[in-house]
């Protein structure tokens, strides 16, 4: 092993906290000398070389090109039969999805083995590791590893459900050949169906875009979740992407999103926030391809529950598969009225317009509590008021002076 080489990799991709800590931890941190750059700690570190194990240099070097995910990312697999583990010992079970380092094509190594088996669910656990050349000879070289992907695999043997944690495409790609090429798991991806079906509306809202808001406001609720868009992102042609945030989470409040949904354009991505109980959260969704929906739960601390909330929207996601649109008599209705708000785009704009506005002078009013009050804050404060009143009249507010006097009341206090 080259570990000289694998030091350098170490120091260039770590930050300098980290080098300082592991630099402490040997005993080779310079204290008699004030260190002003990272670049100056570099010949002490090189000092490790002739200190540190083979073993250790291996896991500084998997730390620093360690890629961490955001939240819970999954992509949803049916699992065709279940033959792979009839008449299997929970022993033999265990040992049947243990791989040291297995090469997976020509710059990647697996390993695997079971976490844990509960009631029906089976979870492997995962490292991919990425090299920046190809294997030769079955040789491991740490200095060409540039990433480290760490993760799992959950099995629901009851619902034929299996599922591939995964940060991205590359990575699920891969793990997917893993489970079907080594491990022979007979399994097949859940994808979204095209359907002719003519619904009544009268706007020319694709059946891709009916899908997902039905997904969103109905077919969520089947598990108590109350849900709402943040952020949409449409196909307008082959390589144009808009992204559309929305107003207060009302589709309805933005104009952009109702000309989008009306002239047919297809959502590919889409942000929701989320409630469940007391619980509330947030889930980022992303086709990939035409029909492959890739979730991702986030911000959920806990585990255990992060996994539980994923569950029941992987159910409803494969309903949706399967199934198609849940209610056609709600989704008409929601369509019909994207489109009466697209064809009544001054008011549409108004109502965004009084909306933020009433919104934004209210936040003001709570900001001023905590404003130190001098002679550029009145008189700052003073232009806001008449640029407000005439906005507020304008817009027919009719909490106008209430709103007003909020923001006056700050000027005339001692």
């Amino acid at each position: 092993m080259n570990v000289n080489g694998a030091l350098r990799k170490f120091f260039r991709k770590v930050n300098r906290e980290n080098v300082e800590k592991l630099m402490k931890e040997k005993g080779v941190f310079p204290t008699d000398k004030k260190i002003k750059s990272k670049r100056e700690l570099y010949p002490y570190f090189m000092e490790l070389e002739s200190i540190v194990s083979e073993e250790e240099v291996v896991d500084l070097v998997e730390m620093a090109v360690h890629v961490k995910t955001k939240g819970l990312p999954a992509f949803t697999h049916k699992l065709a039969n279940k033959d792979f583990f009839v008449g299997k010992t929970p022993e033999e079970l265990s040992g049947s999805f243990e791989y040291k380092v297995h090469p997976i094509g020509d710059i990647y190594t697996i390993s695997t083995k079971m976490a844990n088996t509960t009631g029906g669910r089976l979870k492997i656990d995962y490292i991919l590791k990425k090299y920046e050349e190809s294997w030769r000879n079955g040789e491991l070289n740490i200095e060409s590893l540039s990433a480290v992907y760490k993760s799992s695999i959950d099995i629901d043997l009851e619902k034929n459900i299996l599922t591939i944690f995964a940060g991205d495409d590359e990575t699920h790609s891969i793990i997917e050949t893993f489970i079907g090429m080594v491990l022979k798991l007979p399994i097949q991806t859940y994808r979204i169906k095209a359907s002719n079906t003519t619904l009544s509306w009268e706007q020319n809202a694709s059946y891709l875009t009916a899908l997902f808001l039905d997904f969103v406001f109905n077919r969520l609720k089947n598990k108590g979740i109350e849900s709402s868009f943040s952020h949409i992102k449409f196909k307008i042609a082959s390589d144009d992407i808009k992204e559309v945030t929305i107003n207060g989470k009302n589709i309805l409040n933005s104009y952009l999103a109702c000309e989008y949904v009306v002239l047919g354009r297809d959502i590919i991505q889409f942000k929701t926030s989320m409630v469940q109980g007391a619980r509330t959260f947030s889930c980022n969704f992303e086709l990939k391809g035409s029909d492959l929906l890739k979730i991702v739960v986030l911000d959920i601390s806990d585990e255990n529950l992060k996994e539980q909330i994923m569950r029941h929207i992987q159910e409803e996601y494969i309903l949706m598969c399967e199934q198609g649109i849940v209610n056609y008599k709600e989704i008409s209705k929601l369509l019909e009225k994207i489109y009466e708000r697209f064809m009544n785009k001054e008011k549409l704009f108004q109502d965004t317009l009084r909306e933020n506005l009433v919104s934004s002078i209210s936040q003001l009013g709570y900001l001023l509590e905590y404003t130190e009050k001098n002679d550029l804050s009145k008189e700052a404060l003073s232009l806001m008021i008449e640029s407000s009143k005439v906005l507020l009249e304008n817009l027919d507010v009719t909490e106008k002076d209430s709103l007003i006097q909020l923001l006056t009341s700050w000027l005339e206090s001692e």
